[in-house]
């Protein structure tokens, strides 16, 4: 189903480039109905302390995720015919200075981490987003290159 998160940036990337963008998160089927339900039903949209409770209460901790990133793109490129491009990568949990990490943890911190590293070496001049930086200097950067791997 759509979600909202990390298309801010790549709206803004794509401004005038792109005439239609697609941002989805993949969940496990009835993922969606179940949230809905305890967001709308029991009306813990609203009270989201609550909500964090009952979770951590009736979920059993995650020992395993996947963490897939599909782009597809139709367009224009070098040879000037339409053509379609497409880059799948799945990340998985990855064991990080000896801890274990979830591929959503590991992904997101590693993320952040790159970022505010190059900052700290003064790598970047200024505070950019993460489609701001060149995709070189994020993977060279030792945060960054989890994502090689």
């Amino acid at each position: 189903f759509a979600t909202s998160g990390g298309v801010g940036g790549l709206l803004n990337l794509l401004a005038g480039k792109a005439k239609n963008i697609e941002y989805k998160t993949i969940r496990y089927p009835g993922h969606c109905e179940k949230m809905l339900m305890l967001l709308d039903d029991f009306k813990l949209r609203n009270n989201l302390k609550l909500l964090r409770e009952v979770m951590c209460h009736l979920m059993l901790p995650l020992k395993s995720d996947k963490v897939v990133v599909d782009i597809k793109a139709l367009g224009y490129f070098s040879n000037n015919e339409e053509d379609t491009k497409r880059v799948t990568k799945i990340f998985l949990p990855k064991t990080i200075a000896g801890h274990r990490w979830l591929a959503i943890q590991w992904t997101t911190a590693a993320s952040v981490c790159a970022m505010i590293d190059l900052f700290l070496e003064d790598a970047l001049s200024n505070i950019y987003c993460q489609d701001q930086l060149d995709l070189d200097v994020f993977l060279q950067n030792r945060f960054g290159s989890l994502f090689l791997n």
